[in-house]
This record gives structure tokens, C-alpha cells and sequence, in this order.
């Protein structure tokens, strides 16, 4: 359950000292998918949503937005405060805000002794149905694909393309959580690619099932202690890893970056992923996380929902896209903080 509460810029925190020129270039990749999209089709997908309006709603400050060209901060500034209303998304759930990134991975076109895990492509059989994922039994019914474990046992019996394959099984496991990534080959090629589709089992975070075995703790558990626990328990890990049953397929991206769910690429510490159920994609949220008890101040600044995960569930759960190889790893490893959202609609939309 959430409520939206009108805001005013002033509380804001940090909003005064926000730097606007990546914000607007994300904006306008945004403006830029919405051109090819039907004006009347609204935002929300589903009743629960946020009403956000229609395409045709945000046309005009789409139209308005500075050229990239305009640095000056503060007219950057007024764009926002001209065109957008505040509206704080308030709600009973427990928030948590975690990060993710693009994985940097090698691997090769061709399997050898030393590349062994498929990065496995659509497979042809495979279909979508609204969000469910699955494949048609005899009665045409639609049930799950095999789970990760199935899968990794051959379950797959040459449905699914190869697209790379890769040196290690948990860089492979990680690369399914993170949903992309980019792939260095022998010959110094840089391969990304992204995410294609699901089997549609069950997404379980591996994490948790440590801390319940107690091989972790909650104040300990995040990425880097997830896969440093795999790789010093090898007889344990596949059956570990199999307790996610989800598992994704993908397909080469030639694009800017990683490709979010509304089909842009995202950028850098301004992309989100969210829960479309409640946010659509697409309008700018100012994002509130308490880092205080990991880093010496929180973080405050202005993001676009523009994508989405298996685990991000609820009206303030967010997945915050730190960007690509080791540092963002790191940071994105560390971050799971509880923070709130703000989000910004077009002046003429009353949600």
C-alpha cells in the first residue's frame, strides 16, 4: 500500500546542489523512446500503479527540455520546478534500496578447457505471456521452463543458442543476477550483452538462504561476502546457486550501455530499476537513501525509473544501477539501505 504526498522543492534535501547536465541527457533518451510510442498510452500498466498520465501528458515538457548544450545549473534547475510537481511516495512497506551493476566478464565465441559456461541466448521455445514466462505444454497450457538447476543439468537439450561462453560458473551465476554485462575476448573484442527473457521459475536471493544456514549474518551479507563464501566452499556452491531457481537468457546489445526494461540504455548512477506495478517507467524520481551506517553521509540525488529486477518488489524497493565493471561493483555490493522516493509529474497531471 502507498499514498502520494505533494511535496515542495525546498524539501528536498541536496536539491539545491544537484549538477543537472547527465540528468538531462538521460531525459532525453527517454523523451526519444516515447516519441516512437503510441501518445495514448498510458504510463501505469497496471491498476495499481502511479496514474501518470499518457505519453501525450509529458509530450510538452519533453519538448521544453533544454538542449544538452545548456549547462548553466541553475536554469537546468528551473526546467524542473517549471514543468513537474513533487509527490513523495509514502508507504507501510519496509524500504530497502539496493544496487546493481554491469558485470565485466572474459570469455570466448568458442568453448575450450578454459571457457566452459554458456551464456545461453532466447531459446525457441520459450514465450511470454503478460509477465509470465514459460513454455506451451501439449494442452497448451503455459508452464515454467526448466529451473537453473535443470538447466545447468542439460535440461535445455539444444533449445538455446550459445551466444559466449565464459571461465567461471560463478561470474556466469552473476552476470543472471545483474541482468547484463560486458564480455572481454581473446582477440580484445568488447562484447555487452543483456537481458532477453526468463524461464519463469521463482527468483530466490541466495543470500538469504546463507544467512538461514548460517554461513552469513545479515550485517555481513552483500555481494562481495556472497561470492568470496561460493568460491571457498566449491563442493557447496552449485547447490547453493541451484536455490535460485531463476534463470535468464540474453542476447548481444551494440548500444551506449546496458538496456533497461523500457528499452533505453541506462546511465550511469541515474538509472533505477523499480516495480512497475507501482512506478511507471519513465518519470524522474528523487532518491532518498540512509547510508549512514556504511558511509559518512547519505545519498540524495535525482534518478529515472527505467528498468526493473526479479527481486525489486513494492513502492519503495529500488535497485539503484551503479554502472559498469569493478568500482561499481563494489559500491553496488555494499548498498542495501532503507531511503525513500519522491517522483516528479507534468504540472497538468493530478495523480
Amino acid at each position: 500500500r502507498y499514498v502520494l504526498q505533494p511535496a515542495a522543492w525546498n524539501t528536498l534535501p541536496e536539491w539545491e546542489t544537484e549538477s543537472f547536465e547527465q540528468v538531462s541527457v538521460t531525459f532525453a533518451r527517454i523523451c526519444e523512446r516515447w516519441k516512437t510510442l503510441p501518445p495514448t498510452l498510458p504510463l501505469a500498466r497496471t491498476a495499481t500503479a502511479i496514474r501518470a498520465g499518457t505519453i501525450a501528458d509529458w509530450r510538452p515538457a519533453c519538448d521544453a527540455l533544454p538542449p544538452l548544450t545548456v549547462t548553466d545549473t541553475a536554469a537546468l534547475r528551473a526546467y524542473w520546478q517549471t514543468w513537474f510537481n513533487p509527490w513523495t511516495i509514502v508507504s507501510d512497506e519496509r524500504p530497502l534500496f539496493t544496487g546493481y551493476y554491469e558485470i565485466a566478464l572474459e570469455g570466448s565465441e568458442t568453448p575450450s578447457e578454459i571457457y566452459r559456461y554458456p551464456v545461453h541466448g532466447r531459446p525457441a521455445d520459450l514465450v511470454q505471456q503478460g509477465e509470465t514466462w514459460g513454455r506451451k505444454s501439449p494442452d497448451g497450457a503455459l508452464i515454467p521452463y526448466p529451473s537453473r538447476k535443470d538447466i545447468d543439468g542439460g535440461a535445455l537439450q539444444g533449445q538455446a543458442p550459445v551466444l559466449f561462453w565464459l571461465k567461471d560458473k560463478i561470474d556466469l551465476f552473476f552476470l543472471h543476477v545483474q541482468g547484463s554485462g560486458t564480455i572481454a575476448l581473446p582477440d580484445g573484442r568488447l562484447e555487452r550483452v543483456g537481458f532477453a527473457a526468463r524461464n519463469g521459475q521463482p527468483y530466490t536471493a541466495i543470500g538469504q538462504v546463507l544467512i538461514e544456514r548460517g554461513a552469513l549474518n545479515h550485517e555481513n551479507t552483500n555481494l562481495q561476502t556472497i561470492r568470496a563464501w561460493l568460491r571457498e566452499n566449491p563442493a557447496d556452491a552449485d547447490e547453493v546457486m541451484h536455490q535460485n531457481a531463476s534463470y535468464i537468457f540474453f542476447q548481444k546489445r551494440d548500444t551506449l550501455g546496458p538496456i533497461g526494461a523500457m528499452s533505453v540504455p541506462l546511465t550511469a548512477r541515474r538509472s533505477m530499476a523499480v516495480d512497475p506495478a507501482i512506478i511507471p517507467y519513465g518519470p524522474p524520481l528523487w532518491l532518498e537513501v540512509d547510508w549512514s551506517q556504511k558511509f559518512p553521509r547519505t545519498f540524495k540525488t535525482m534518478v529515472f525509473a527505467m528498468d526493473t529486477g526479479a527481486a525489486i518488489r513494492g513502492a519503495v524497493r529500488g535497485d539503484f544501477f551503479w554502472g559498469t565493471g569493478l568500482e561499481a561493483e563494489e559500491a553496488a555490493g555494499r548498498m542495501a539501505n532503507p531511503g525513500r522516493y519522491t517522483i516528479f509529474l507534468p504540472k497538468t497531471i493530478q495523480p
